[in-house]
């Protein structure tokens, strides 16, 4: 019996790792993201199934009892040659896919797993009941059709991609945090759906682009083309990424639709898409001036719009490319992240401490204060999580933007107007002062703060919206995985 367990073990943790290059992680990578990982289980689980077939043959034709031992002795040789066998064949595709789809033989994603979580950022009873909450919103989620991107029940606009990539890492989250697969199956089916839902252009520098409609004004392809909101949705499925490893065409719709995507944000299109006016576009990251590093805006209300954009600056310009350089390793990625964030950091006011929305040309500097500053937590956590080499001037330059929402937290513990567009956009600002919390400094203030803020949701999930406005339950999702665990919606 011993053998039966002894040998598999030995195949898929020692001979393995050796071939493909072993982990020293616990028992936590068994959600960890990393390619090695993935073809180490695969192959750890096909040398188990190939020994005790080749064992229970031999034991069904070798029926007595002096034979048995040397039974055992023949699998186990079986065993090692099927899994020696298989890691040279999967040991080739590693090195193609590697090349093919660029990936780094050390994972950042790893690196920022395990620079992930920090102190309790609420007591034992609030996160018990925030925990209670997510998993209620989480089964709500279940509920809506996710998978199609056409939620049903709900009001307002149902297609809209950034509200439905919220949800989709909600998901994600949760699955993290509680090993249900039946919220990744979702999450997954919403990316699948996405990347097929991409539309595809010729980019200036001659390689494939592509896009993605809002959702709205109209539906579908021919909604605006707001690299705000579409870099809330490419985070999504860059964040569910790494989960199509184990499918080849998934794996490969995914890595195509990204690589698309980012090739659009960076050269642009040589025709401007359908509905969208006449012009052209060289792309709409700006590399050099004094806006270097901010975001156009793509297409806008049906005219080219190549100025600043606080919201694309902040979602694609900084998570989205964070994420992409978790899983490329890429400079450029990173470097794009980081100008993006040293761009609003130069917008802030002095004053009061706030970040003016600016778009297409103007800014509004009393517009969207909190919409704002959620969407630009999200590039910030998201530049942070992947690399920590900037967090000490990220603290420094957004210091301000944490004590003015401090000062003007309402006195239920909320932001903003109840029921807002602008409040339903805000629960992303808590993650900020989360952040702070877990990597910079636990301060009475902001921690209270944190602490207030649970409370209200607690008490008052369904005035605020959750489980009814789409908008917040999606914010409100990725806020309470990122207090109960910091750093596992990234």
């Amino acid at each position: 019996m011993g053998a039966r367990f002894f040998f598999p073990s030995l195949l898929g943790d020692v001979v393995v790792p050796a071939i493909f290059g072993g982990h020293d992680h616990d028992d936590d990578d068994l959600r960890e993201k990393s390619i090695l990982f993935m073809l180490r289980h695969f192959v750890h689980r096909l040398s188990v199934a190939a020994f005790r077939i080749a064992f229970w043959r031999l034991c069904m034709e070798v029926r007595k009892p002096r034979h048995r031992a040397m039974a055992t002795g023949i699998s186990a040789v079986v065993g090692l040659l099927a899994v020696l066998v298989l890691a040279t064949v999967l040991g080739g595709a590693r090195a193609r896919v590697a090349d093919q789809r660029r990936l780094p033989t050390t994972s950042v994603r790893h690196d920022a797993e395990r620079n992930g979580g920090g102190p309790n950022l609420v007591d034992g009873q609030a996160a018990g009941n925030l925990t209670a909450l997510l998993l209620d919103l989480s089964d709500w989620i279940l509920q809506l059709g996710l998978g199609e991107n056409v939620l049903q029940n709900v009001s307002g606009c149902n297609d809209s991609i950034f509200i439905n990539g919220n949800l989709a890492r909600v998901l994600v989250g949760v699955y993290r945090l509680t090993g249900n697969e039946t919220h990744l199956d979702e999450a997954l089916a919403w990316c699948d759906t996405f990347a097929a839902l991409q539309e595809h252009v010729n980019t200036t520098d001659g390689e494939p682009g592509g896009y993605w409609g809002t959702g709205y004004p109209v539906p579908g392809p021919l909604g605006d083309i707001y690299l705000g909101d579409t870099g809330t949705a490419t985070t999504a499925l860059a964040v569910c990424y790494p989960y199509s490893l184990t499918n080849a065409s998934r794996h490969e719709a995914y890595m195509q639709a990204l690589r698309r995507y980012t090739n659009f944000v960076r050269y642009g299109c040589t025709v401007a898409p359908p509905g969208r006016g006449t012009q052209s576009s060289p792309g709409w990251v700006i590399a050099s001036g004094p806006s270097k590093g901010a975001l156009g805006c793509g297409y806008y209300e049906g005219h080219l719009s190549l100025q600043p954009y606080t919201i694309a600056t902040a979602t694609t310009g900084a998570a989205y490319f964070a994420e992409m350089y978790s899983i490329r390793n890429l400079a450029d990625d990173l470097g794009t992240a980081w100008n993006a964030m040293s761009w609003i950091a130069t917008t802030i006011y002095a004053a009061n401490g706030t970040i003016p929305y600016i778009l297409d040309g103007t800014t509004y500097p009393s517009m969207w204060v909190l919409d704002t500053i959620s969407y630009v937590t999200e590039g910030l956590i998201a530049l942070d999580h992947f690399t920590p080499n900037y967090r000490a001037q990220l603290a420094r330059m957004y210091r301000p933007v944490l004590d003015w929402l401090v000062a003007h937290q309402n006195a239920d513990g909320s932001w903003g107007t109840l029921r807002s567009d602008d409040q339903q956009r805000s629960p992303r600002v808590v993650t900020l002062l989360s952040w702070y919390t877990a990597k910079i400094a636990r301060e009475s203030a902001i921690t209270t703060a944190i602490s207030r803020y649970a409370a209200f949701l607690t008490a008052n999930s369904a005035e605020y919206g959750v489980k009814n406005l789409t908008i917040t339950s999606g914010f409100v999702g990725l806020v309470v995985l990122d207090i109960l665990q910091y750093g596992i919606t990234l």
